[in-house]
């Protein structure tokens, strides 16, 4: 189960920065 939490938490960084970027 901890290593799921760690690639929804990393996945969300992803979607965060490539929003970030794209704007």
């Amino acid at each position: 189960m901890f290593g799921f939490q760690v690639a929804e938490s990393l996945s969300s960084c992803r979607f965060f920065f490539s929003f970030v970027i794209f704007k």
